[in-house]
Parts: structure tokens; C-alpha cells; sequence
């Protein structure tokens, strides 16, 4: 297409052209005129006749007749159309005949009902006969609605035979369907698709299918059409083809680019598929141009054609521009520059490439460093004409002049997201940017010289491995120039962290500008006191206080980010304890509650007012915390309390509000023991959520002097729920003094004193407490309680819950406790109860707790086969004669897990590599192997954990598993 008459007047352009020093450009070639759509007409009938025809001439049912009325309706409004569908409605299924029959009526708005009921009573199949009456509807409105209808029909997709719809003679409907058609992926559709793009009787056509094929790009079919439309006639088709083949400029799609361009049939294709490439550029830094298209660029560059030699160039200018192209061009710079120009020109010419027009613009602007915006595309000729003697491209090199300084921009990119902007004076501000004035601009400057970021030898682009994850973006502008460096992996160290050091302290010199609102009043705060700030005069305790004067009565005006960005600026503020005044906290406190509904915000508002801690603003302080949200409140009144001295919650323990009272109590158990004697004053409040929450605090505090205090609330005069909150805070506090009255509270006669004392017990630690436990068994083994005295010995420790029932396991003369016992200790791995689990199995072969008791006792799980009691039994008679130790090492070996022979013998194997293979097995192993992992772990380091069982999560496992591995790293 590029052989016709027009083009041969671009030998004009040749480098002989260039010899004389003129730029010649092609004259305007003949207009073409534009294709018209194709007109359809339907035949004109009488107004009378039509009114007075009917669809179903000869009615058989009540439907029909409904139909046949609506016909006779005339003009029909919106309510007219409403009653009669609600009147078809009525005929439920039944109208779906009658509907597909009208589908095909002359009459639009009857098509248009005869669709809509469809949607409700249509089947599957009816979706194709709404298909075939949109393609001969004679109104728009029919049309959308018969797709419409069979969309929903399909569940939200066309039927194929939707597709042919793309060739309708009529465009309106062309651009239905095209939109119908492309909300969803369905490979039906792509043989028509393809069959248009290919075979398409007019342009438009062609290129609807183009940009359908867009969707399926990633298929090979689809990309072959693609291909070849790259040869259509039509300019516009071709450019859409590339635009599919591009995608979403994938690394996948971006090399099958690069591939298809090496091997083109011919310059055309070859020139599309390289304006792909170039369109993917434009959103990477990265170069998608490497050396495999050079050679090839560099012939294209030298065609007569203004688009093939232009493209070329501009991939060979952005392959300099971009990467680290070092060896000489051989004086094909200005053949770049040339090539480049004329086709700026020729959006004048050449109006169907005006989109690549403005590439070449781009192309231009990046490698000569000149803008030229705003004006004409015949001030590039003029340009060229005087500087085509003297070209040199910009290979990533920004030239600044002392004058330019103000222009300056430079941003940085931080691995985590976060973006940094410094900025002259006289670059176009973006609000959230930081302006620096004539000593910062320097300063960037000669950070930027330091480390020769404006020089050539720096190529703009990826540095550093392509694989490693992407570090920093740093980013200089200067109006139209601008060099993007994009640091991957160690590229760029030592000397990248210092000078990130450099960038980040000139940063914070202008934190100030945090201050400034959004828009123009901002704008002209920072205009106002950049000299002041960016004066070397100005000493850090002068700064200090400037910045404190400029927050005065200004943080109020603050949208909730800037404020929140301003109070983390005044955080840093190095002088801030020394400068800072009570108004500036009272303002703070204000705010605080004006902001309530930014908790965020709120919050830090306190937190930073609370550096003046002084008596004189504590009822501010507290109104403030509480003027936050419900369920904020509290949050906000313990970080007030935490940060005043201990005298100050002494008050608050008789403030009015029990809030203010709760987290006093909450800010003193942060205080340590020697704020216990406090918190036993509010153990007489006239609350008893109060009381409860210094009873807990007591606890935290483990204190026990205390103990007396809290012993009174165990009394049967107050309720369980005290009572138990008492007794927890006496666990809590674990000390063996309160054994008696523990014993005493067991035996209490409400359930839930009994459950919180054994609990309390199981949480002292030593002997006597293991005494207790086990004296108090034979009270509730057999009970409701059973469960409850279980946990507690299960969260006591695997190893003491097997102490404290073995002397039952062993004893048979209570046959019931002996019993109880041997299915708890069998949980907890105790192997000596596997025997009296046995029998218990053999008398109940289907009770559960017995068959997940021996799991843990003895490392075999039988519970899913089909009689779990018999072939436990046959394992018994094999193995009951083998040591516990053995059965544990044989499912760890059986499993693929390492143990060694003699793991539990330390004198023949050490017992670190016995600890480690254990630990193995249990975080890895089988679940049925863990209690008796554990059980041996105990044995080999005397370190206790709760029982780990079968069915214990991972993540649990792992937390309770913790000691073993602490006595381990310690044992190093």
C-alpha cells in the first residue's frame, strides 16, 4: 500500500537532501473520500395500512390477541408498554411460543416485548432465534433488546452465532454487537473474528474484528490473523492489529514482538510491528528494544518511505536513549533526527498516521532535549535546519545551566512504594512535593554531579540484574528531559546509600512544608517562608521554633493527612521537649476531638500533646480521650494515664467516671509491683467492673503481697463472676501459701468456683500443688467437672498431669477412678496405661475416648479401620512386650523420620541429637507419635509443655513445642 504515486515523491527526503542542507517535504496527496455507511431502506408503507395490519392475522389463542392489541396501540408510552407485558407475565410459561413467534413481527415495539418476555420464559435454545430477529429488527431499541435477552438466556454470553452479527449493512448495530461481544472471553466466537479480519468487505468491519481479536491475543490462531492484517489496506486496521499484538505489553508479549520483527515478510509489517514496540515503551523505563533489531532498524532507516524510515529511527533513538549503547553510531544520528522530522511534518500529509506522528514528537523530544510544545510541527524543520550541523543526541545526559535550577526535579522511589519529591521553585508543584529554594537547588545539584547522575556514562533504564527485585527508581526532570534510573539488586553501592543519605537530609529540611494545605493558599504559604527555611542563617533551635509558631492556630485548617503528615513532622522534631508550650498541647487536645472520627489522627494528636505532662493539663488530657468514639475511648485514656506519673493515677482512681477508673487501673499494671498497694485501693470501688479489673491487674502483676486483699473476694457473700476472678488472679499469682484456700474453694458448692480453683492450683507450680491435684481427682473424675480438671491438667503440662494420675493408673482398688485415670494419663502419653486401656477397649470396642487415649499412649492409630478393637488387640499381642521407646521408633523410621537406637540413653547417644531428632518428629511426624515424642522429650530434658495431642493445629503445636527448642538454642 505504500507503492502508490504519493510515496514516490519522498525521494525528495534522501540524504542527498540533506547534503544541500534542505529539508523537502512531500506535497498533500488527493483526498480519498471516506467510505459511507451503507444505507438500508425498508419499504414504505401507508401509515393507515400499517396500523391497521396485524402480525397474527388469524389468532388462535388469548396471547396472540394481546399481541394483535398491542400492534393496535399506536403510540405507545412507557405505561402502556408496562401493562401489557405485565398482562403477558400473567400467561406464565405459556407465551413463550407466542413470543417466538413475534419476535419476527414488523412491528418494533412488539419485537421488543416479545424479547423481554423471553428473558423470564425462554429456554436455552430460544437464544439463537432472538439472535436471528435481531439481525432483520428494523429498530435499534428491538435490537438491544433481543441481545440483551439472549445474553441473559446463555447465563451473561452470546450464543455463537452472535458473531455474524459484526457484518450486519447496518454500522449502529455493528457497534452493538462489538459491544456485546466483547464482555466476555468465549472462544466460539474467534473462527468469525478471524473469517472478518481476514475476509472483511469493508474497512470497518475489519477493524471491529481487530479490536475483538484484542481478547484473544495470547492464542496462536488469533495472533496469525493478526499478522496478516498487518498487511491490510487499511491503515487504520493494521494500527489496531499491532495495538492487539501488543496486549498488555506482557514480557511474553513484548518478546513475541521482538521475535515477529526480526522475521516480518516485509518492511510494512516490519514497521507496524515496531510502532507495537514503541507503544509498549511508552509505559517502561526499561528498554523493550534490543540488539537482535538493530540491524534491522538500521535498514528500515535508510527506506524512501516517511513511515518506514521513521519508525525505524525512532526504535533506534530509543534504543540510545534507553539503554547502554556505547559504540558509535557512524554519523547515523542525524539520519535519526532527519527521519524524525519529516514525519512530525507529516501529520499535515499523512493524517491516517497521526498516531504514530505524535510518537515521533516523543521520540524527538527525549533525544535532543528539546520540547517544542505549543508550537506547530514546522518548528521542528526550522530547528533542524539550524542545528543539523552540529547534532548530538541526549544518551540519558541532562545539561543544566545555573539558570535551569529552578526547573529541577528529582524523585525517589523507595522499595517499599513510598515517593520522595524535591523541586525548584520554578517546576511545575504538585501538592505532597517539597520545593526547595536556591541552597537546596544547589545542594541537589551537587549530590547529583557527585555521583554523576547527569552524565552520559550513567545509561538511563534497569541497573543491574534483570531478576533482582527492584530496589530504588531515582528520577531527574528538567522541563521536557528526563532520565529515570531504576536500581536493581547491590547495583549502584556503596555510593546509591549515600547519596539516598544526602537526598533524605535535604528532605528533611523542608518537613516544614507539611504545614502548607492543599491548592493555591498552600502553595503561596510555601512561596512565603521558602527563603526563611532555606536560609543558612537559620539554627536549628531558631527552626524549632519558627516551625512551633507556624503550627499555631494552622493544624486546625489541615485536611486529616496533611495534619496526620505535620504531627509526624513535629514527632522528630529534635528540640521539641525544649520549645514546646502548654497551648500547643491544649490546641492538640482540641483538635484531638474536633477529628474524632479519624481515630488515627485523633490519637496522634494526643500522643504528641501528651510531651507536657504537667498536672495543670490532665483534665484536658482525659476530656479529650474521652471525647473519642465509642470503642476508641478507652485506648485513649490508658495511653493519657500510662504517659503521667504514678501521683496522677491516684487521682483518676476517684474521678467520676468509671472509665477514667478502669484505665487507671489498666495504665497501673504497666507500672510494676510497686504499684500494686494502688490498685488494692480500687478493689473498694463502688463499681464492680472496677473491682473486677484490679483484681486482674493484680494478677498481671503476680502480687503478693496482695493476697490478702484478694483472698476476701473468694467469699461465698459476693457472686461466681467475682469470685472467679478472684481465684484467677490468685493462679495468676502462684504462690503456694494459697493452696488451703484453694483446696477449700474446690470443694465449694457452686460448679464454677470449684472449675477456677482446680484451675488456679494446676497454674502454682511444685510439688505441693501436684499433691493437690492429684488428692482432688477422686472429686471429680466421673463428674461434669472432669473436663474442666482435664484442661487444667493438660495446660499444667503433659509430664504433671501424668504425675498426678499415675498413682491411679497403677491402683486398681477403685476400679472406676483407675479407670478415668488411664484414659486422661493415656491422652497426656502414658504409656503405662496403655494395659488398663486395653481392657477397657476390650469391654467398650467402640468408645472413642478409649480409642483416641491409646493413640497417644502408644503411637498406633487403628480408629478408622473397620473393627478398630480387634486390630488394636492383635497389635497389643505384638507389641505389649516392647519397650514404649521402641514403638515410638519404629512409626518415626516407618515414616521416613530419623531416631537414633539409643535416644533415651545419654550416655550412649547425646542427648542434643536426641532432642533435635524428637523435635523432628514432633512438628513434622505422624500426629499419632506426638504425645509420645513429647512424653520422651520430657524425659531427656526435664522441661515440661502443655499436652500436645493428635489433633492439636500446627501453629499450636509449634507455640507449645517452644520450650524443648528454647532449652535446646540454650543448651548451645
Amino acid at each position: 500500500m505504500f507503492s502508490r504515486p504519493i510515496l514516490t515523491v519522498t525521494v525528495l527526503c534522501t540524504l542527498s537532501a540533506m547534503a544541500s542542507a534542505q529539508l523537502d517535504l512531500p506535497p498533500a496527496p488527493t483526498p480519498v473520500p471516506v467510505e459511507a455507511e451503507p444505507v438500508v431502506t425498508g419499504p414504505v408503507e401507508d401509515a393507515a395500512a400499517q396500523q391497521a395490519a396485524v402480525f397474527f392475522v388469524n389468532p388462535t389463542n388469548k396471547i396472540e390477541i394481546l399481541f394483535n392489541d398491542f400492534e393496535a396501540e399506536g403510540k405507545i408510552t412507557k405505561g402502556d408498554y408496562a401493562r401489557y407485558l405485565e398482562k403477558l407475565r400473567s400467561f406464565g410459561l405459556s407465551s413463550r411460543t407466542t413470543a417466538l413467534k413475534a419476535l419476527f413481527s414488523d412491528h418494533a415495539r412488539s419485537v421488543e416485548l416479545a424479547a423481554e418476555i423471553l428473558e423470564w420464559v425462554g429456554q436455552l435454545t430460544d437464544a439463537e432465534q432472538l439472535i436471528n430477529a435481531a439481525s432483520i429488527a428494523s429498530n435499534i431499541d428491538a435490537v438491544s433488546k433481543c441481545l440483551y435477552s439472549a445474553t441473559s438466556l446463555q447465563g451473561g454470553n452470546l450464543p455463537p452465532l452472535a458473531a455474524s452479527l459484526l457484518d450486519h449493512p447496518r454500522r449502529q448495530v455493528r457497534t452493538l454487537i462489538e459491544s456485546r461481544l466483547g464482555e466476555s472471553l468465549q472462544d466460539e466466537y474467534l473462527p468469525k473474528f478471524i473469517q472478518f479480519i481476514e475476509f472483511g468487505r469493508d474497512s470497518d468491519l475489519r477493524l471491529r474484528a481487530a479490536r475483538l481479536l484484542t481478547l484473544y491475543s495470547n492464542k496462536s490462531e488469533a495472533r496469525q490473523a493478526l499478522r496478516k492484517a498487518l498487511n491490510d489496506a487499511s491503515v487504520g486496521v493494521a494500527l489496531q492489529a499491532v495495538i492487539a499484538l501488543v496486549g498488555d505489553a506482557s514480557e511474553i508479549e513484548i518478546s513475541a514482538l521482538r521475535q515477529e520483527f526480526v522475521a516480518a515478510n516485509n518492511d510494512i509489517e516490519a514497521s507496524y510491528l515496531l510502532f507495537g514496540l514503541l507503544q509498549a515503551q511508552e509505559n517502561r523505563s526499561e528498554s523493550v528494544l534490543d540488539a537482535s533489531l538493530e540491524t534491522r532498524m538500521r535498514e528500515m532507516s535508510q527506506r524512501k518511505d516517511i513511515f518506514i524510515s521513521a519508525i525505524a529511527s525512532a526504535g533506534l533513538a530509543e534504543q540510545l536513549f534507553r539503554s547502554q549503547l556505547l559504540e558509535s553510531l557512524n554519523g547515523l544520528e542525524e539520519q535519526l533526527v532527519y527521519n524524525l522530522v519529516r514525519a512530525v511534518g507529516g501529520i499535515d500529509f499523512y493524517p491516517q498516521y497521526a498516531r504514530f506522528s505524535a510518537l515521533a514528537q516523543g521520540s524527538l523530544r527525549r533525544v535532543t532535549g528539546e520540547s517544542m510544545l505549543g508550537e506547530p510541527a514546522s518548528a521542528w524543520v526550522k530547528w533542524f535546519e539550524a542545528n543539523k550541523n552540529n547534532l548530538e543526541l541526549v544518551r540519558g545526559r541532562i545539561d543544566i545551566a545555573p539558570l535551569d535550577l529552578p526547573r529541577l526535579r528529582v524523585s525517589i522511589t523507595y522499595a517499599n512504594g513510598d515517593t520522595k519529591v524535591l523541586c525548584g521553585n520554578s517546576a511545575p508543584f504538585v501538592y505532597g512535593n517539597r520545593m526547595i529554594g536556591s541552597a537546596g537547588q544547589s545542594q541537589v545539584f551537587a549530590m547529583l554531579n557527585e555521583y554523576s547522575i547527569l552524565k552520559a556514562t550513567i545509561h538511563p533504564g534497569d541497573l543491574g540484574l534483570g531478576t533482582a527485585p527492584l530496589n530504588l527508581i531515582l528520577e531527574v526532570t528538567l522541563g521536557e528531559q528526563r532520565k529515570v534510573l531504576r536500581f536493581r539488586g547491590s547495583a549502584g553501592e556503596p555510593w546509591l546509600s549515600q547519596l539516598v543519605a544526602d537526598f533524605d537530609e535535604i528532605y528533611a529540611d523542608t518537613g516544614w512544608q507539611t504545614l502548607a494545605s492543599s491548592g493555591a493558599d498552600g502553595l503561596a504559604f510555601i512561596m512565603q517562608h521558602l527563603d526563611e527555611f532555606d536560609s543558612s542563617l537559620l539554627d536549628l533551635t531558631s527552626r524549632g521554633q519558627l516551625l512551633l509558631d507556624l503550627s499555631a492556630g494552622r493544624m486546625g485548617t489541615l485536611d486529616d493527612a496533611a495534619l496526620f503528615a505535620w504531627l509526624v513532622e513535629l514527632s522528630q522534631l529534635p528540640q521539641r521537649q525544649q520549645l514546646w508550650t502548654p497551648s500547643m498541647s491544649v490546641e492538640l487536645y482540641a483538635i484531638a476531638q474536633e477529628r474524632a472520627a479519624n481515630f488515627d489522627v485523633a490519637n496522634t494528636c494526643i500522643k504528641l500533646a501528651l510531651i507536657d505532662t504537667s498536672p495543670a493539663l490532665f483534665a484536658t488530657a482525659i476530656d479529650a480521650a474521652l471525647g473519642q468514639q465509642e470503642g476508641f475511648r478507652d485506648t485513649s485514656c490508658e495511653m493519657v494515664l500510662s504517659r503521667y506519673p504514678l501521683e496522677q493515677l491516684r487521682l483518676a482512681l476517684s474521678d467520676a467516671r468509671e472509665l477514667v477508673r478502669l484505665s487507671a487501673v489498666n495504665a497501673l499494671s504497666s507500672r510494676g509491683v510497686t504499684a500494686a498497694s494502688t490498685i488494692e485501693t480500687a478493689l473498694g470501688d463502688d463499681s464492680i467492673n472496677v473491682v473486677h479489673a484490679a483484681l486482674h491487674a493484680l494478677g498481671e502483676l503476680r502480687a503478693v503481697s496482695s493476697l490478702p486483699a484478694v483472698n476476701t473476694f473468694v467469699g461465698a457473700e459476693y457472686d461466681d463472676i467475682t469470685r472467679s476472678e478472684a481465684l484467677r488472679t490468685i493462679g495468676a499469682i502462684g504462690d503456694v501459701s494459697s493452696l488451703s484456700l484453694l483446696t477449700e474453694t474446690s470443694r465449694d458448692f457452686s460448679a464454677a468456683v470449684r472449675a477456677e480453683s482446680v484451675e488456679a492450683i494446676a497454674r502454682i507450680d511444685g510439688e505441693e500443688a501436684t499433691a493437690v491435684l492429684s488428692e482432688l481427682f477422686a472429686d471429680f473424675a466421673g463428674t461434669p467437672l472432669e473436663g474442666g480438671f482435664q484442661n487444667a491438667l493438660f495446660l499444667r503440662g503433659a509430664a504433671s498431669c501424668r504425675l498426678v494420675l499415675r498413682p491411679y493408673v497403677l491402683d486398681f482398688s477403685n476400679a472406676e477412678l483407675a479407670h478415668r485415670a488411664a484414659i486422661i494419663a493415656g491422652l497426656a502419653g502414658e504409656p503405662a496405661a496403655a494395659p488398663s486401656l486395653m481392657q477397657l477397649l476390650a469391654e467398650q470396642p467402640r468408645s472413642e475416648e478409649i480409642l483416641n487415649a491409646l493413640v497417644s499412649a502408644t503411637g498406633s492409630d487403628n480408629r478408622r479401620q473397620l473393627l478398630p478393637a480387634g486390630v488394636y488387640s492383635a497389635w497389643w499381642e505384638a507389641n505389649s512386650y516392647e519397650l514404649p521407646r521402641n514403638w515410638l521408633r519404629s512409626g518415626l523410621i516407618a515414616s521416613g523420620f530419623e531416631l537414633d537406637e539409643y535416644f533415651d540413653d545419654p550416655l550412649r547417644c547425646a542427648t542434643k541429637i536426641s532432642v533435635e531428632q524428637l523435635l523432628n518428629g514432633l512438628r513434622s511426624g505422624p500426629e499419632r507419635l506426638r504425645a509420645l515424642c513429647a512424653y520422651f522429650l520430657f524425659n531427656l530434658t526435664g522441661v515440661d509443655a502443655q499436652a500436645i495431642l493428635d489433633g492439636t493445629p500446627d501453629a499450636e503445636l509449634l507455640r507449645r513445642a517452644q520450650p524443648w527448642q528454647d532449652w535446646l538454642d540454650n543448651l548451645d
